[in-house]
């Protein structure tokens, strides 16, 4: 949708900056979702065009990287038409038209005169399927661009630090993407589900509008339910260079960008419209960005399926550093072909949100138990690792005789965990045990050496079960008689 925006002067208009800041506050709150293109998507530009496999080695390019399991092609590409995901606009009349049905909210009175700076008559409701019929000039269109954004940040985040698995198996080792009711988090039928729990977490399915002010802290509070709290750093930067965002991508720090729709005025620039997408990969040398966007697919706009993570549309475009709007001076870069229409001109790179993982690796853990005893006699041993993040720690142990319990816990980061264990058979063992966090980060190796000897003495075979029934009798003896 387009949403023509008129901004308020702002006292001290001398200073630039703030006028620039002041705008970019107060234009975030207004996030235009999908905006109609003139002309054929297939042929906009000189672009060059990705393919669906996710290919790093590319002269200068650096692109997120893929997991076989769940993002076999990196930075899903997850689309913006969701079925009925629309809502209601004012045609240009300025008076609101249309009448909200079943869960759907009447955001502006029919009517009533509509905000031009915000003129959803209908927003769809919690469902985020639009019930009502647009009515007099009233128009709808899709919306969720944000929310889709950010699906495709948390569905990456979770595939990476996902055990290894393939859609459908139903082991959900990673709580940041749930299943919302389908039976499988990865599974391509979930990827609408995860939008609408995105888009209602934020708040915008009732009033379409993402409130900035509040953005990053409602994000934070989907990473707390989620228990990952400790684990991410999520900030924001305003007018952000081209250098900030590579080294970002190549640092693996998921970037979602807000770019504003300009017209050219003789120099100036009218801001006229936004839109939110995701970054999939950076090319600094040759000044070229691959975004995810919820609203087209250039690259691979076969009708595949873009719910699947798999089918990916990497849309490439040049980048031009500087400003080309002398009202807007601090601008740092610009896309000059994206999405052509007669109703901008320019596409201003404008507000990231950067998404970086701080997990650190939990502590090797110590091992506690006997170290020497007999065949076919059950003992405890102890396990305890500490986690910096003070996550929760699973354990993963190789008893040395072909024995392997894996994934054990979870366990609170610092409290013992026991487990019981026989050895069948006579000989030298080793212990060796991991930790794992959440995040499936593993510690460093500890072992724990055990010996249950080929007993020849006859004494110790007379005795020998009586050892068996009180293993802690051999150690006391021996204390005793040194």
């Amino acid at each position: 949708m387009i949403i023509k925006l008129q901004f308020y002067r702002i006292k001290g208009g001398k200073n630039i900056k703030k006028k620039i800041v002041g705008i970019l506050v107060f234009t975030l709150l207004i996030i235009i979702t999908v905006l109609p293109v003139t002309g054929n998507i297939n042929k906009i530009g000189n672009h060059e065009y990705k393919t669906t496999t996710n290919n790093s080695n590319q002269r200068g390019w650096y692109y997120y990287p893929s997991y076989p399991n769940y993002a076999p092609s990196g930075i899903p590409d997850f689309s913006n038409e969701q079925e009925n995901w629309k809502a209601i606009v004012d045609g240009g009349n300025g008076i609101a038209e249309s009448t909200a049905v079943g869960d759907d909210v009447q955001f502006t009175e029919v009517g009533e005169p509509v905000n031009p700076m915000r003129p959803v008559v209908v927003a769809p409701g919690p469902n985020c399927n639009l019930d009502s019929p647009a009515f007099g000039d009233d128009w709808a269109d899709h919306t969720y661009c944000h929310a889709v954004s950010l699906a495709n940040v948390f569905w990456w985040f979770d595939s990476r630090y996902s055990i290894q698995g393939f859609p459908g198996d139903k082991n959900d080792s990673f709580p940041l993407v749930e299943d919302y009711g389908v039976g499988d988090d990865h599974s391509p039928e979930n990827a609408p589900c995860l939008i609408c729990e995105i888009a209602n977490h934020l708040n915008i399915t009732s009033k379409i509008y993402l409130n900035y002010f509040t953005l990053i802290e409602d994000i934070e509070r989907w990473f707390e339910n989620a228990g990952l709290d400790k684990g991410f750093n999520i900030t924001d930067e305003f007018i952000p260079s081209f250098e900030f965002i590579s080294e970002a991508i190549h640092e693996d720090k998921t970037v979602v960008l807000f770019i504003q729709f300009a017209k050219d005025e003789g120099g100036g620039c009218l801001v006229i419209a936004g839109h939110f997408l995701s970054c999939a990969g950076v090319n600094l040398n040759e000044k070229k960005i691959a975004l995810s966007d919820p609203s087209f697919d250039i690259d691979n706009p076969s009708g595949d399926d873009h719910n699947d993570p798999q089918y990916v549309s990497y849309d490439i475009y040049d980048v031009i550093i500087g400003s080309p709007c002398s009202n807007y001076p601090d601008i740092k870069w610009w896309l000059p072909d994206y999405w052509p229409s007669s109703n901008w001109d320019y596409a201003l790179v404008c507000y990231a949100l950067i998404f970086e993982c701080t997990n650190n690796v939990p502590n090797a853990p110590t091992i506690d138990g006997p170290t020497r005893g007999f065949k076919n006699v059950t003992y405890t041993y102890t396990f305890n690792s500490i986690d910096p993040d003070d996550n929760y720690v699973f354990y993963n142990i190789s008893w040395g005789d072909g024995h392997i319990d894996k994934r054990c816990g979870p366990c609170t980061s610092g409290d013992d965990f026991k487990i019981k264990h026989t050895y069948n058979n006579k000989g030298k063992f080793t212990i060796q045990a991991t930790s794992n966090d959440i995040f499936n980060e593993e510690s460093n190796v500890s072992t724990l050496k055990v010996n249950i000897p080929r007993l020849r003495s006859a004494y110790y075979l007379r005795n020998q079960r009586i050892f068996e029934l009180f293993p802690n009798i051999l150690p006391l003896l021996r204390y005793l008689l040194r």
